[in-house]
């Protein structure tokens, strides 16, 4: 989750905003693949996270919700080639899924880790936020700017959360 999250933040960022007018826009797709992959990732290691606080059957149906809506996601991106299909799955994968469940989790357990998820995707709607309302510092620091750095200050705050919980218990995670 977190290098192919870091890899669509970079690409994206460099490849298609920074340097978009010297690429293309079909070099935008690498950085979104890596976000729906990310996404992807997220979600099963979520469930795998939070199995003993939604049960073996619960774990097992999302775990098929996942594989399919993976799949078309795909199918769906590379047909239409639009950053709202990589909004839709964000929105999915880590506002409906990872936060839900985690919350859940949290309120079960008092997880580190979960806390650092639910605080991280709170910055990731703020990204998102900034993203659809095109707030801008100035011309050299537009909403797309805005939202990568909220994007990877989220994933810092992600990954603290991890590391706490790696120090209680390194075994399960």
């Amino acid at each position: 989750f977190f290098l192919f999250t870091a890899l669509s933040t970079l690409v994206a960022g460099f490849i298609g905003h920074a340097f978009a007018y010297k690429v293309g826009f079909e070099w935008r797709m690498i950085g979104w693949s890596f976000g729906v992959a990310g996404v992807a990732f997220a979600q099963f290691a979520v469930l795998h996270h939070t199995t003993d606080s939604i049960g073996k059957k619960a774990y097992s149906a999302l775990r098929i919700f996942n594989i399919i809506e993976l799949v078309i996601i795909v199918l769906v991106l590379a047909f239409y080639r639009t950053f709202v299909i990589v909004e839709i799955q964000a929105a999915i994968g880590l506002v409906l899924m990872v936060l839900i469940l985690e919350i859940i989790h949290y309120n079960k357990t008092k997880s580190g880790f979960s806390m650092g998820l639910i605080i991280g995707i709170g910055i990731t709607v703020l990204a998102v936020v900034s993203h659809v309302a095109k707030l801008a510092i100035s011309n050299w620091f537009n909403h797309m700017d805005l939202g990568h750095v909220l994007m990877a200050i989220s994933l810092y705050v992600m990954y603290r959360g991890l590391q706490s919980e790696q120090k209680l218990n390194p075994v399960t995670i």
